[in-house]
């Protein structure tokens, strides 16, 4: 699984950022730029993050963590 993961994330910024320009594009034809899918792309990143650290203070919080994380993390 480790060897298809790189190849995944790559496919899966590329359908994404492909993805968010061509809705765009369907909604709007004349439209157009050239940092959207960028910005769409960053905007994922950063809730990926939000919710990670979401589930995993929610976990840590019911104690299903406690053997993973410790006071100094």
């Amino acid at each position: 699984m480790r060897l298809y993961s790189g190849f995944g994330i790559f496919l899966f910024a590329i359908t994404l950022t492909f993805g968010a320009v061509m809705w765009m594009k369907s909604l709007q034809w004349a439209w157009f730029s050239t940092m959207y899918a960028v910005y769409y792309f960053a905007g994922s990143a950063w809730l990926t993050i939000a919710t990670v650290y979401v589930i995993t203070m929610i976990l840590d919080r019911i104690g299903a963590l406690r053997e993973v994380l410790h006071n100094h993390q």
